[in-house]
């Protein structure tokens, strides 16, 4: 019996190595969430620039890795959906 829980009990070696995997896991969503904090940021300073500018006005938008023409009354409310849901996620990963 004493050797069932002495099996059950993790050694240091998987101790150490448990500990490195929950450390590694924490640097990644810290990275992810300066990530989008800043891709935030970035929306956001586009948002600002545009929200005043005349909404049938052309600029561009770079969708999937192309460059695309619209308009900006197009571009607004994505952009500000982009920002919402931006928000959202951060709640998440810093809330739980």
């Amino acid at each position: 019996m004493a050797t069932e829980t002495k099996s059950k009990v993790p050694n240091q070696e998987q101790i150490i190595n448990g500990f490195n995997q929950l450390r590694n896991q924490q640097r990644q969503i810290v990275m992810k969430i300066s990530e989008i904090t800043d891709e935030r940021k970035e929306h956001q300073m586009v948002y600002e620039t545009l929200k005043d500018t005349e909404k049938d006005r052309a600029c561009f938008r770079m969708v999937g890795g192309v460059l695309v023409k619209l308009t900006v009354g197009e571009v607004v409310p994505s952009l500000q959906n982009t920002i919402e849901q931006m928000g959202k996620l951060l709640d998440i990963f810093i809330d739980g």
